[in-house]
């Protein structure tokens, strides 16, 4: 694919900028909050068990 590169390029970005504007964090009882479970039933390949993220507007 020509595009893949430009691509990669533009998902960084827009992480960037989504980091740069937003403090991301976890809920308190979130089963993640230690560490990451992965749903084995998928086979041999682990898939995460779906995250819950808090988004919160950064004011500096």
């Amino acid at each position: 694919c020509l595009g893949i590169n430009f691509s990669l390029i533009e998902q960084r970005v827009m992480l960037c900028i989504l980091l740069r504007k937003y403090e991301v964090s976890i809920p308190a009882d979130s089963i993640h909050k230690d560490k990451l479970h992965l749903n084995r039933s998928t086979g041999p390949i682990m898939a995460p068990l779906p995250i819950h993220l808090i988004f919160k507007r950064r004011t500096e």
